[in-house]
């Protein structure tokens, strides 16, 4: 039994268009935001625990200036909340390499080492970071662990 296909397009252009809601703020594109807005966006989302949207808004702040240390830094905290740790440990590189006195990222490359059970690694991280700055109490507590579980597991 042959059943002539419905033509659609008469019914449909009966439909009224749909209402678009104006955003309530503007939102530049995204080539036109500025590495602050970027940084500013990605600390949004890494306080709302939305870490890859942060991974990506750190990701155009370093686009737009690729010397910042800080925003490595940044970045690579928050792959190592996602438990990359070796891409973590590659933005804490670079961001020691970009800044050699960087205390705090030594002291995160040391947990991301310590998180991959590279314990040696991780307490040189800590020891260098305490060089730096013997004021950061969680990278001596973080030092104490990874003492602490390089002896447990018998690590040199």
């Amino acid at each position: 039994v042959y059943t002539p296909l419905v033509d659609l397009r008469s019914s449909v252009s009966s439909v009224p268009p749909t209402i678009q809601a104006t955003p309530p703020q503007y939102t530049p594109p995204a080539s036109q935001k500025t590495k602050e807005q970027w940084i500013n966006e990605g600390n949004t989302a890494y306080d709302a625990d939305r870490y890859e949207e942060a991974i990506a808004a750190y990701g155009h702040a370093i686009i737009l200036d690729s010397k910042d240390a800080w925003t490595y830094a940044r970045r690579g905290d928050t792959f190592r909340l996602l438990k990359d740790y070796q891409r973590a440990i590659q933005d804490f590189s670079r961001a020691i390499e970009l800044n050699p006195k960087y205390a705090w990222a030594y002291g995160s490359r040391g947990q991301a080492y310590s998180s991959l059970k590279q314990y040696q690694q991780a307490i040189e991280d800590f020891d260098r970071a305490l060089e730096l700055d013997s004021n950061l109490d969680w990278v001596k507590v973080e030092r104490v662990k990874a003492k602490a579980y390089r002896l447990f597991k018998k690590q040199p």
